[in-house]
């Protein structure tokens, strides 16, 4: 086989994995949005990366501890704050997160308390510090 041959497989398998990938981003984002809940989840690390910060989360849910991390541009948020997280409860590690929400302190225990809607008294507030 030639070099160039060689080259268009493995271009043409990268470009179909890459479209797998996509697709299942979606898929994703739209079960989610569909689909899941809202929680409190407490960040537990921050690690600054080249397109934004990695936010490392941890939140309760069916008595065990999930462990979950995504990629944010939000100034302001630190080690220890506590955010609302929205997640599925058929996979609780499927999960996108919102830090600017308020969590007032009689939710900061991670007791693994959902909603199917973010309640009203919890407000939007701002992460700039």
């Amino acid at each position: 086989m030639s070099t160039k041959k060689a080259n268009k497989k493995v271009l043409g398998l990268a470009a179909l994995i890459l479209i797998i990938m996509a697709v299942y981003s979606l898929y994703s984002m739209k079960e989610l949005d569909r689909n899941g809940i809202y929680g409190v989840g407490k960040i537990v690390r921050i690690q600054a990366v080249a397109h934004g910060r990695r936010v490392y989360i941890e939140h309760w849910y069916n008595n065990k501890l999930h462990r979950i991390d995504g990629i944010t541009y939000e100034h302001g948020i630190d080690t220890g704050q506590y955010v609302i997280i929205k997640f599925l409860s058929s996979n609780p590690d499927e999960c996108d997160f919102y830090p600017r929400y308020v969590i007032p302190d009689s939710l900061k225990t991670l007791n693994g308390r959902t909603w199917e809607k973010i309640p009203p008294y919890i407000t939007m507030g701002s992460t700039d510090k």
